[in-house]
């Protein structure tokens, strides 16, 4: 089974504010590890904050914001996408290609029928 949470990465192939020092630019994505705790893949863009109201938005900051309690990772260490594994669905085990993926392991499919079950 995958986890996920949102971590700090800093993007250590593009420095940034030159003029007030040798500063990298650094954002938080949500971040995937396969049952040994292994980073299996991350959001290609950065996080930004919204949800469903104030409590949903609010919900979420408090989660970016648990980022910056966790060690900061390289983006040059994190898997590239020729390096990703291939998934399948845990419900239907229709392969599901890297950029589907989603954080419960289903397909777009199962996870919309789970939702609409709801």
């Amino acid at each position: 089974m995958t986890t996920w949470n949102c971590r700090l990465i800093k993007y250590d192939d593009k420095k940034v504010m030159k003029s007030e020092g040798d500063d990298y630019y650094h954002a938080i994505h949500e971040v995937i590890y396969d049952e040994n705790g292994k980073i299996i893949l991350y959001t290609e863009d950065a996080m930004d904050i919204g949800g469903d109201g104030v409590a949903g938005a609010r919900a979420y900051y408090d989660l970016l914001a648990e980022a910056f309690d966790a060690p900061v990772l390289l983006m040059s260490e994190m898997p590239k996408t020729d390096d990703l594994p291939e998934f399948s669905c845990g419900l239907c085990n229709k392969e599901i290609s890297k950029e589907n993926y989603d954080f419960d392991g289903l397909c777009n499919k199962c996870h919309n029928d789970i939702l609409n079950t709801v």
